[in-house]
This record gives structure tokens, sequence and C-alpha cells, in this order.
């Protein structure tokens, strides 16, 4: 996954990220289906999670993957394999795991005390609305994806 993530912003490539895409709708797909012929119970798996820090942390996780041009796993391997960057790498990982994890929950509590509402998407879009609505997300970054490709706007020079 991380080199479908990495690709479409250090080479241009896109391949693996229409391979992720194309994996992320036959599970939707797949998944919906379960649920929508009750073999499934429809609340399996729905489980409490705050979008906001999710968010960050999906975008700074990211970041910090794209820059590294590895993740948590491939760090070890590549650092096994000799490249000695990835030990500042791992280090920094470490360490901003470490503080951020000290740090985070009690900034959630505060956020979810004051802001926050959980959104089951179902209650308002029904089962069939909430899997177009997912359906068409994933469409609109394969648009992204293929446009990005043509373009190459979004390729980070390293």
């Amino acid at each position: 996954m991380a080199k479908a993530l990495r690709e479409l912003f250090i080479s241009g490539e896109s391949s693996m990220t229409r391979a992720f895409t194309l994996s992320l709708f036959i599970a939707v797909l797949g998944i919906s289906y379960l649920k929508l012929a009750k073999v499934l119970d429809p609340h399996f798996y729905i489980l409490p999670t705050f979008m906001v820090i999710s968010l960050i942390g999906g975008i700074l996780f990211g970041l910090g993957m794209v820059l590294a041009d590895s993740c948590a796993l491939s760090i070890l391997w590549k650092l096994g394999e000799g490249q000695i960057k990835l030990l500042i790498v791992g280090i920094s990982f470490i360490l901003v795991n470490s503080v951020t994890d000290k740090y985070i929950n009690k900034v959630q509590e505060l956020l979810e005390e004051n802001f926050v509402k959980n959104i089951f998407l179902p209650e308002y879009l029904t089962y069939k609305g909430a899997v177009f609505l997912i359906i068409g997300v994933i469409f609109v970054c394969l648009i992204f994806t293929e446009w990005s490709k043509k373009s190459k706007r979004f390729v980070i020079k390293i």
C-alpha cells in the first residue's frame, strides 16, 4: 500500500495506485453485499473512531512515508539492506510517536467533549446511499490519479 500512495507523488507512476483503488472498490462492494444480504450484522466492525485525529494522523503519516520513502515496516527492512538514512527516520519515528501518544489522547478527549458527534453514514444515507457515496469518492480518487499521471503536477522533486 505504501507504494500505491508514494509512487504517484514521487515518480508519477500510477499502476499501484490504480490497483489499490480497484481492490478498495471490490472490498466495498463485497462488504456492503454481506451487510445488505444480512450475512453480517450491519453494525459488525463499526468502531468508534474520532475522524479529525484520524485525518490528521493519516496526513502526517502519509507525508512522512512519502518523504522517507518508507513506511514503518520497510524502514527496518531497508535499514537491514544498509540504507543508513533510515536510521535517522526510524529514531525520529520512535520519538515523534512517543510524544504524540502522550498528548493525543488529551486532545482527543477535549475535542470529543466539545465538538464531536459520531457519524454513521447509513443512518443519514441508508446503506445503499453510503455505498454509492464511498464508490463516488473512490472514482474521484481514480480520476485524480489518472489526471496526476498525465499532468505530473503533483510529482515532488527530491
